[in-house]
């Protein structure tokens, strides 16, 4: 019964993300606020955290700072919503959601414990994830 429940859950949240997706598309107001993280709620503190503007965050500029923060952005999205790759990818200004899986990949890989040399990014990672106050479930 219990994982029936979870199943419901998740296509409802599913569901819900791209009613907010496709009403944000079209410019209407979004009234349906999703069960699970709001992802706007999410790129808005990562803007205020690094105090930048929501235009250089998903810009297309290429310097190591900002690539940094639309990067931690990408991970927090797909590890606290349903959000699916696409859709991380349209909130981003990405070209595809290919990009978001290279940022996904190359942030775990940071985040190991084997991988060194990126204190600054784990350390930022971590500042926001508690800025956020989102619990981290390590399994």
């Amino acid at each position: 019964m219990e994982n029936v429940i979870k199943q419901v859950k998740s296509e409802l949240e599913n569901t819900l993300n791209k009613i907010n997706l496709i009403l944000s598309q079209v410019g209407e107001v979004v009234i349906v606020q999703p069960l699970i993280s709001n992802p706007e709620y999410i790129l808005k503190s990562v803007c205020d955290f690094f105090a930048i503007e929501r235009a250089d965050l998903i810009g297309t500029g290429r310097l190591k700072g900002k690539i940094m923060k639309r990067k931690i952005s990408a991970y927090l999205l797909r590890k606290h919503t349903n959000l699916t790759l696409q859709q991380i990818a349209y909130l981003l200004n990405y070209k595809n959601h290919a990009t978001v899986l290279y940022h996904l990949r190359d942030v775990e890989n940071m985040l190991s414990n084997d991988y060194d040399g990126y204190d600054d990014f784990i350390r930022n990672y971590k500042q926001i994830t508690n800025y956020l106050k989102l619990q981290e479930n390590e399994n």
